[in-house]
């Protein structure tokens, strides 16, 4: 796949234009636009203020399914609480909110943010995006991440929780699910955030095996209308040598569960790492411990790793040669990953 600086979309009412060289994005600007059409335009405005939002939302009654199908951008993005080289300064919530709002997401797992960094970026995203109310005033989503979604798009229900995951050592890890309804057709479906313990090696892919087959039982136990089901965030797993064996792919794979980028029609950025490592030249070959997985009925038709790009002049001996870089200031050390999914009539 050819490099680009992502999709500049900052609307869900735009078209998805993906950034970089003309001749290079054409095939993916067609391939994106495609499919882009299948995304459902929102048709309910809510009201303005977060506390407004869940008010509204507390009051106005779910829409029913229908037996139409149902397109949507659904991302995760690990955002790097900075508590060590990025900060938490204006500027770097700024670039985060922003970044959101680009992924034209109308739901997204939010790793890394503790409450403090939650109500400072609902301050920035209001009232395009809420979150869905999980967790409690110590931060327990840290790990487990957040749930923010578009309150004119979706209409959060009933069903919602955490899932504590055996966690060998540090902060203990979680996954958060929650139900949605599509506000224009009713569709209705299971969103799940979690992030998985890190480490390399054999034991540490061990332990996230337990914790993806812990994640996995559960929803399966609370999800008792069979809805078709997303799973989003950072697995900090992928098929590279160091973790020797992919454990969520495969317990996840066991468990009906398909990640996008596998199932996509159209893809852009494959070739990118979501761990960007804060290094200037893109570190490439595909690996992404940041992922999404569909259940079975749940069909891709895009799956993105979400770049900014800049592309560079660079003297080497009497040649001058373009180079892509990365964009600095970084917003976080991962990229986030979007996927157009469609959720099938019900």
């Amino acid at each position: 796949d050819a490099p680009s600086s992502g999709v500049g979309m900052s609307n869900r009412n735009h078209d998805l234009q993906p950034a970089g060289n003309a001749s290079t994005a054409a095939p993916a600007r067609r391939r994106m636009v495609a499919a882009c059409a299948l995304v459902t335009s929102a048709t309910l405005v809510v009201a303005t203020g977060i506390a407004g939002v869940h008010s509204a939302e507390a009051t106005t009654p779910a829409p029913q399914p229908r037996s139409s199908s149902t397109s949507m951008m659904v991302g995760t993005f690990n955002v790097h609480n900075g508590s060590s080289s990025l900060g938490n300064s204006r500027g770097r919530l700024d670039r985060i909110a922003a970044e959101i709002r680009r992924g034209a997401f109308e739901v997204v797992g939010i790793q890394e943010a503790d409450t403090a960094m939650r109500d400072q970026l609902t301050a920035r995203l209001r009232p395009t995006y809420t979150y869905s109310l999980l967790g409690d005033a110590r931060g327990i989503n840290m790990t487990g991440g957040l749930i923010f979604y578009r309150p004119d798009s979706l209409y959060a229900g009933q069903t919602q929780g955490t899932v504590p995951l055996p966690t060998p050592s540090g902060p203990q890890r979680f996954a958060l699910y929650q139900d949605f309804y599509h506000r224009s057709s009713g569709a209705h479906f299971l969103f799940v955030s979690v992030h998985l313990a890190n480490g390399d090696g054999r034991a540490a892919s061990d332990w996230r095996s337990v914790q993806a087959r812990k994640m996995a039982i559960r929803i399966a136990e609370i999800n008792k209308s069979a809805l078709p089901v997303i799973i989003g965030g950072d697995m900090n797993s992928n098929r590279g040598a160091k973790y020797v064996y992919d454990a969520p792919r495969q317990v996840l794979q066991a468990n009906g569960f398909g990640e996008v980028f596998d199932r996509a029609t159209a893809r852009a950025n494959a070739n990118f790492n979501s761990f960007n490592r804060l290094a200037r030249n893109p570190p490439k070959g595909g690996y992404r411990p940041d992922q999404i997985y569909v259940s079975g009925s749940i069909g891709v038709q895009y799956a993105e790793t979400m770049v900014r790009i800049v592309v560079k002049k660079k003297r080497v001996g009497s040649k001058v040669k373009k180079v892509k870089l990365y964009r600095t200031p970084f917003v976080s050390d991962h990229n986030p990953i979007r996927s157009i999914v469609t959720i099938p009539g019900q």
